[in-house]
């Protein structure tokens, strides 16, 4: 292959990537956005006694078996 079909190849495949790169981001999302739909996976763990007395405290995330 002559050179100019190589850079010819190299400047469709970037283009071509490029491309797909920009339809498959994702928008930036605030951090608003964030807790919004973070939220309702999200736990609190609270270890205690018996009499109410809060011993431990733990945080975590509940992840779907689909992720």
């Amino acid at each position: 292959m002559n050179s100019a079909k190589m850079l010819a190849a190299a400047a469709f495949f970037t283009i071509t990537l490029s491309t797909a790169i920009a339809q498959t981001t994702a928008p930036a999302l605030s951090g608003d956005h964030v807790v919004e739909r973070v939220s309702p996976a999200a736990v609190s763990i609270l270890v205690g006694k018996g009499d109410g007395q809060v011993t431990g405290v733990g945080s975590g995330v509940i992840i779907r078996s689909d992720g």
